[in-house]
């Protein structure tokens, strides 16, 4: 029991900082009830006013900006007012980051983007890569994020807009924050404070100060900075940053022993929050006021503080800030000594971890693949206009030969077209190939998101897996029902390494770097040890697997790790598409090769889907009732590494009746010993 707890108070840290440094993340607004909109005369209503109206409430109020915006689109069709409408998206992007959406914000501000290029909008062209920086800082793609705010800054510089500037360098600062590069974030932080002699943008920089001391253990300077932030935000009547400040403070109060200043600071943030109806950081202030309460010695109070704010998560459906108040909860329960109740909270938040790491996952996948969508729309779009130009141009040729009068002027016609239409094809040609070597990068990209997150995913599975194991192994009082449970979680997180590690091998193809090391090696001895490892789950379906080799099989050139990882794939694949007869695996030589067979008598493969089963995450049957699991990597997997042997895969297959896969090797020089 102890060694659990030990090894999930890691979760408990975790939650600490991250509810302690959350400053420069969205804020979930909830409910914008607090909020009153007066009705404008018809007279005032333009485009501009609704991308006034939109801007005001896009922070505070999203919801309420978001109608406003979508009044807009009305509008904008029957007047169009392209400064006015690129506004308008800009700040309905804000306003989704603010809603936790980074896919809508991404592409919103991908949209005011091109629309701003379209009528050289440079200010609104500025503002978006702002917004596309703060989608990319908030799914940990820094170094975009960071590339996208220098860009905006160096605009703001040009045109000598201070103000902007220094919110621009404040966010670089956060983004630096963020990647744990302080030093550097410092630097920022005070270059935004040079650039701001109106002192509009100090709240921000006070508190990234703040923070950046705290995180350096300069406890004074941080209480100092955290103290004008929050002065500064009450001067600005930002009351989401003025919560910030009053939240961080209160932690460091926490870290000195003084919960009674710590718990007059939440109690102000938690009625702020109340008040505005943000019920994301009411269930934050909720888990800091436990906190509080337990340095109090008032476990009791905080027990119900805790469960409050779990039962407000469970509500808001946010996985983040049901963390928190797990934990939170799990705290109070260890303090009036209910340790079978904790130990359940910490299941719950090993739980909900690995689902908010998987679903940063599939945002920042789904972020990329809107980028990578748009900018194939826009790339469509651009070959449209250029075949429009191009008829446009046919269309002139034939109007000037008909109209042609004199040889010499219909001369100097024909070659003035074919020069301005050479020059066209020319700069559209180049145009094609910045926007192939664009898409290129993204590609690259995504590969780099795919091998960075399995890289994330394998550390916390080998430690469900391992605490399942040594669960099974220590713990003799378990009841059969509970071991059966804890083995299917061990089984799960098995199964689910396995395909990260798929993930990893294919993300390492892709990208080139993935390298063999040929040797001469035993084939026999080989197959003999991936028939042994197989040989228990095809017992499972009736199945015997037989191998024939030919009698004296010469040693072969490969990679022995992978040829085992080949074997691996085959023999399985053909286990899990079979239900009964024998799986066999055979070798011969053929001249200076070793031809090596595996042979089914499974379901076979349709003929219209022999062409995809190569292809990475492709299924023979993609039904979301399909009886044979699987991610749709193993065979495309194996064709590479074949291929990187300088070898290839043929499949013979008949439907109903079996497949066999086939590949060669070279015979190495070596013979055996």
């Amino acid at each position: 029991m102890k060694n659990l707890f030990k090894l999930l108070a890691s979760f408990k840290l975790a939650s600490c900082f991250f509810i302690l440094f959350s400053t420069f993340t969205f804020v979930n607004a909830s409910s914008d009830s607090s909020q009153k909109v007066t009705p404008p005369s018809q007279n005032e209503i333009n485009g501009q006013w609704y991308a006034v109206q939109v801007k005001k409430y896009a922070r505070n109020a999203p919801n309420i900006a978001l109608k406003f915006a979508e009044q807009s689109v009305d509008y904008f069709a029957k007047k169009p007012d392209p400064l006015s409408e690129a506004r308008v998206l800009n700040e309905s992007s804000y306003a989704y980051y603010f809603l936790g959406n980074n896919q809508k914000a991404m592409e919103l501000a991908k949209k005011s983007e091109v629309l701003a290029k379209k009528h050289n909008l440079g200010s609104a062209i500025a503002r978006s890569k702002v917004l596309q920086g703060n989608v990319m800082q908030s799914i940990g793609v820094f170094k975009d994020s960071l590339v996208l705010y220098k860009d905006a800054a160096t605009y703001y510089r040009e045109t000598q807009n201070i103000k902007q500037l220094g919110k621009v360098l404040v966010n670089l600062a956060n983004t630096y924050f963020e990647a744990g590069q302080y030093s550097i974030a410092m630097d920022f932080y005070q270059q935004a404070e040079e650039a701001d002699v109106a002192q509009d943008n100090r709240a921000k920089y006070y508190l990234g100060y703040a923070n950046t001391y705290a995180k350096q253990d300069d406890i004074d300077k941080s209480i100092l900075y955290y103290l004008k932030a929050t002065e500064a935000y009450a001067k600005d009547n930002d009351q989401i940053g003025k919560e910030l400040s009053q939240s961080g403070l209160g932690s460091l109060y926490l870290k000195q022993n003084r919960p009674d200043k710590a718990l007059l600071l939440f109690d102000t943030a938690l009625n702020s929050a109340r008040a505005s109806g943000r019920l994301f950081r009411e269930v934050i202030m909720l888990c800091w006021k436990s906190e509080a309460l337990i340095q109090l010695n008032r476990a009791d109070e905080a027990f119900v503080i805790a469960s409050e704010a779990l039962d407000l998560a469970t509500k808001l459906g946010t996985k983040a800030d049901q963390i928190t108040a797990y934990q939170a909860k799990a705290v109070s329960l260890e303090h009036v000594n209910r340790l079978a109740e904790a130990v359940e909270m910490y299941k719950q938040i090993i739980t909900l971890d690995a689902e908010v790491r998987t679903q940063k996952v599939e945002t920042q996948m789904a972020v990329m693949q809107i980028l990578f969508d748009l900018e194939k729309k826009n790339h469509q779009i651009d070959l449209l206009s250029s075949q429009n130009t191009i008829q446009e141009l046919n269309l002139k040729q034939q109007r000037a030969l008909s109209l042609a009068i004199v040889v010499s002027i219909l001369l100097l016609s024909i070659s003035t077209f074919f020069f301005y239409y050479r020059r066209t094809q020319k700069k559209l040609l180049e145009e094609e190939q910045l926007i192939s070597d664009r898409l290129k990068e993204l590609d690259n990209l995504k590969n780099q998101v795919m091998a960075n997150t399995s890289h994330e995913l394998r550390t916390p599975l080998n430690g469900i897996i391992g605490m399942t194991q040594l669960l099974l192994e220590t713990s003799e009082t378990l009841h059969e029902e509970d071991a059966e449970k804890i083995e299917i979680i061990e089984q799960c997180g098995t199964r689910l390494l396995s395909l990260v590690q798929d993930i990893t091998d294919f993300s390492q193809l892709q990208s080139g770097k993935l390298k063999i090391t040929q040797t001469p090696v035993d084939l026999y001895k080989i197959a003999l040890e991936v028939t042994s490892l197989l040989q228990q789950l095809a017992q499972n379906k009736s199945l015997e697997l037989v191998l024939s080799f030919e009698e004296k099989l010469p040693l072969i050139y490969a990679d022995k790790k992978r040829l085992h990882q080949v074997l691996l794939n085959l023999i399985g694949n053909s286990i899990k598409f079979s239900s009964n007869g024998q799986i066999d695996i055979t070798a011969h030589t053929e001249k200076n090769h070793v031809r090596i067979s595996v042979s089914d008598q499974g379901i076979g493969i349709p003929e219209d889907k022999l062409a995809q089963i190569f292809e990475p995450f492709e299924q023979v049957d993609g039904s979301a009732t399909r009886q044979n699991e699987g991610s749709g990597l193993g065979l495309p997997i194996t064709r590479e590494l074949l291929l990187l042997h300088k070898s290839d895969i043929t499949v013979i297959t008949t439907l109903g009746k079996g497949t066999t896969f086939t590949f060669s090797l070279p015979i190495a020089e070596e013979t055996r010993a």
